[in-house]
């Protein structure tokens, strides 16, 4: 219980006026009574009686509504569920990542945490300023909003197929409160509380309450396809026999067997079942040279998002391979095992699509359309004549001697998945900024490692170091093969391995104009940007006007796939820096939010109980006055009033 003007509870002195008002009028003179009227005074006695209870009941009442009318008017609150509360600021991270479609009953488990969103709301004031994180959009931003602008924005909340990354999501959220004026402040956490939506070290949220919402049903077994591989990494060779490997993932100790359809050109192309956490290995093509789509799928489970795994290839006949010089044993091992697949064909020069030189060599005889792949070789002499023609060519980029020092591959965007690998030796590539120029992978200090310089009528890529043992672990490694035919053919060679997530950035070509997603909605887009929409997994188009450069798969995150909720002592835990309360069902989530409410202001009903007193007031003095009269005129008649 407590009182918001607590100064207007002066006015509660006021009973002392009604007290003295009835004290002063007890003080009665002196009287005889007459013994001839003796017989009277018993009468006169009851009468007496029944004045003083109604006098007294009359202070009682006058004081009572001078003290509703205090309470009032200092507007008394008492403490329990109320929905008054002083302005408060509210970051809520609503969970619409793609386990939030999970199927609960006859709904969604979005649908549930919506509910409970507008709940908060329900209780809002007009001081209160909110701000929705979305979790499944990590792209979107949140504005402050008032109640009517965050119960729409929340209505209009849908499902996405990205990843909700909760801790980066109540990090936002601190940082948004941190900037407002406003004393009152919380965080509302409403979400199923995937324990793989948190990261392992605890946040540092300050002081502010953190209210979380624990009342989503445990999920069942959930299975998924967890990856596609067709040709063991590789795609077809137009009209040459390939495998789809499926690999399917669930619930711990599931062993139940799961059946897996592999669509590619729209056709069913194999069928198959595999125990939980195994691989479905079938056959497939051949397929004629162009692009080759498809996915894999499985049965739906309560989550369907994840169970269908999207695909998209190059199909293209090898091409025409020709080796300059030495460009290393490995380097050969590499282009033999291609050969020996039907990967690649041998040429001389002068036909071949693709040059793979030591230090350029033959980088100023160039044809139109062919490719160069420039790699170091031991001669450091050459890499003086390659830096020239590089000059000469006026292609974006130079080459410098490197001296030795351990280092690892920080990113890789030809998609083969060469981070972290060791580089001994690196000679220093430097590249003129421009869209000719693209560093595909980088060293962890950000220094390229393999360039491609674009020229009109050509391509050159250049390698920082030997592949071989000496100079990097690549030729040690299973991504040697990809890696090479990937500076074969490019992006292309590994389109498959793009293992693009729903609602991870997608890097595009300098010369694309917009990207259409799955449902045929188009984006217009910068192509020295990035393109961050992607939250629906399916094929995205890249275009230029109306020409396709490229079409890339988008699927579900498999981190999303992992149903099982964080402990609840885990995420006391995860959010030890904080006051947190959890919430196990709507009651006490309702009940729970708002944690500096003031409870219910019942000035309503003191004045409504002041007024009925007040009333009673009337009709008792009123009453009373007549009796009042009656005794005095039976008193006067037996006593006199001595002075």
């Amino acid at each position: 219980m407590s009182l918001l003007n607590p100064l207007l509870l002066t006015l509660a002195a006021g009973i002392a006026v009604p007290l003295l008002l009835h004290l002063l009028h007890r003080s009665e003179g002196r009287r005889i009574a007459f013994p001839a009227l003796r017989y009277l005074l018993r009468t006169e006695k009851d009468h007496a009686r029944r004045i003083r209870t109604r006098q007294l009941l009359l202070l009682f009442l006058r004081m009572a509504i001078i003290v509703l009318a205090a309470l009032a008017g200092a507007r008394l609150v008492l403490r329990g569920g109320g929905p008054a509360h002083p302005p408060t600021a509210v970051a809520m991270v609503l969970d619409n990542s793609l386990s939030s479609g999970r199927v609960v009953g006859e709904g969604r488990v979005l649908d549930s945490l919506k509910a409970r969103a507008l709940d908060v709301l329900d209780q809002s004031g007009p001081g209160d300023r909110f701000w929705i994180l979305r979790a499944g959009e990590p792209w979107d931003i949140a504005a402050p909003l008032s109640a009517p602008e965050a119960r729409r924005r929340v209505q209009e909340t849908t499902v996405t197929g990205a990843r909700g990354d909760l801790s980066e999501s109540l990090v936002r959220a601190r940082g948004l409160l941190d900037g407002t004026s406003l004393e009152a402040r919380e965080i509302h956490l409403v979400s199923d509380l995937q324990a793989s939506a948190f990261r392992e070290a605890p946040l540092e949220l300050g002081s502010i309450p953190v209210v979380v919402y624990r009342g989503v049903s445990e999920p069942g077994p959930n299975r998924y396809v967890r990856s596609v591989t067709v040709g063991g990494g590789l795609p077809p060779r137009a009209n040459r026999r390939t495998e789809v490997a499926v690999s399917v993932g669930g619930a711990p100790g599931d062993t139940s067997d799961v059946p897996v359809r592999v669509f590619l050109a729209d056709q069913l192309r194999g069928a198959a079942s595999t125990p939980v956490e195994g691989t479905a290995v079938l056959p497939a093509g051949p397929f004629p040279q162009g692009r080759l789509e498809g996915y894999a799928e499985t049965d739906p489970d309560d989550l369907r998002a994840d169970d269908r795994f999207y695909l998209s290839l190059v199909v293209e006949p090898p091409p025409a391979v020709a080796v300059v010089g030495d460009p290393g044993p490995f380097l050969r091992e590499a282009l033999s095992v291609l050969e020996e697949g039907g990967r690649i064909r041998p040429s001389d020069p002068a036909e071949a699509q693709v040059l793979i030189s030591e230090w350029g060599s033959g980088i100023e005889t160039l044809r139109p359309g062919q490719r160069l792949v420039a790699v170091p070789g031991p001669d450091p002499a050459l890499r003086t004549a390659l830096a020239r023609r590089l000059r000469e060519s006026g292609l974006g980029v130079a080459v410098e001697g490197g001296a030795g020092g351990t280092s690892v591959v920080g990113l890789d965007r030809t998609g083969v998945g060469l981070e972290g690998i060791r580089v001994e030796r690196v000679r220093a590539l430097t590249m003129t900024p421009g869209p000719e120029t693209t560093a595909w992978i980088e060293l962890e200090d950000g220094s390229p490692w393999l360039v491609e310089a674009a020229a009109p009528r050509n391509t050159v890529l250049l390698l920082a170091s030997r592949l071989d043992p000496e100079e990097t672990d690549v030729p040690l490694e299973a991504g040697m093969v990809p890696l090479v035919e990937w500076l074969l053919v490019g992006r292309g060679a590994v389109s498959e391995l793009r293992r693009v997530e729903a609602g991870a950035p997608l890097l595009l070509p300098v010369a694309a104009t917009s990207v259409e997603g799955p449902s045929g909605t188009r984006a217009p887009v910068d192509g020295t940007h990035e393109f961050r929409f992607t939250g629906e997994p399916g094929i995205y188009t890249v275009l230029a006007g109306e020409e396709v450069l490229d079409r890339v798969a988008v699927n579900a995150p498999m981190r999303e796939s992992l149903l099982a909720p964080a402990a609840e002592d885990a995420l006391a835990g995860h959010l030890s820096s904080a006051a947190l309360t959890e919430a196990g069902s709507a009651a006490e989530w309702r009940s729970r939010v708002f944690s500096r409410r003031r409870g219910r202001e019942v000035w309503i009903l003191l004045l409504s109980a002041a007024v009925v007193l007040l009333l009673a007031e009337s009709w008792v003095a009123s009453s009373g006055g007549a009796v009042r009269r009656s005794g005095t005129n039976l008193a006067d008649t037996g006593r006199a009033k001595v002075p």
